[in-house]
């Protein structure tokens, strides 16, 4: 893959989250700003990671196109008769052999279509289970927050603020520092009041909302020290499905 096409993905891949989210480059802008003010008030640190989906759900995918696909088997065998006569007289050739691998290649090709029309956001939020998106995503978060070393801080004082697009998740993450000081009801009502602006198409003024309110709490508990070095990055991270 030359590093063209890696841009040209890495741009499709922001452009889509952005959409997802209802959200330009000036809002992504002043969310970071206000990440960075937040973070002078506190020794604590705040990241904040979007995704396209959290998981592929390919096994589910898989699963209902092959219940479709057999639907299909099924109700080709009703009309076995006329398909074995319709074959004969284009054919010349009355086989029930060639009858069985014609419904035979037609039940495996729609479950192929079936798979690739079932590849979609909206259809995964139907057929997967909740408690199966919702465990992808915890998971998802957890692993960004350790790669991207939010676990990492001198005082163990980062919290990560997840968002998952295809699943309409928000999984708020923090370090063992703060989970010891702040209960993890007011980190529910933050993701909560996420949630609930993107459903608005409010996201970007509630994620600047969320990351003030972490600022608060932080700050609250965690004021700055004399030497409060920056050490997250204070950037929305935008990562690709899959990654």
């Amino acid at each position: 893959m030359t590093a063209e096409h890696t841009s040209k993905e890495s741009e499709r891949n922001r452009n889509r989250i952005l959409s997802g989210l209802k959200m330009n480059e000036s809002d992504l802008k002043t969310v970071e700003q206000i990440i960075e003010a937040e973070e002078r008030k506190t020794d604590g640190e705040i990241a904040v990671a979007v995704i396209p989906e959290s998981s592929d759900y390919a096994a589910f995918e898989l699963l209902f196109a092959v219940v479709l696909g057999a639907a299909v088997f099924a109700a080709l065998m009703l009309f076995h008769q006329k398909i074995e006569d319709a074959l004969s007289a284009a054919f010349w050739l009355p086989s029930r052999a060639l009858t069985t691998g014609v419904m035979g290649l037609a039940s495996f090709g729609s479950i192929a279509l079936f798979f690739q029309l079932l590849n979609r956001p909206a259809i995964d939020r139907i057929i997967v289970p909740s408690a199966v998106r919702n465990t992808a995503v915890r998971r998802r978060a957890v692993r960004r927050f350790v790669e991207g070393g939010v676990y990492a801080t001198e005082r163990r004082t980062g919290i990560l603020l997840f968002l998952s697009l295809a699943e309409r998740r928000i999984e708020i993450v923090a370090d063992t520092g703060i989970a010891e000081q702040i209960e993890q009801s007011e980190w529910d009502a933050i993701a909560a009041g996420i949630a609930e602006g993107a459903r608005r198409g409010k996201t970007a003024e509630a994620l600047s909302e969320a990351v003030t309110r972490c600022g608060t709490l932080l700050a609250s508990r965690f004021p700055p020290k004399q030497h409060n070095p920056n050490e997250l990055a204070d950037r929305v991270v935008l990562l690709e499905a899959g990654s």
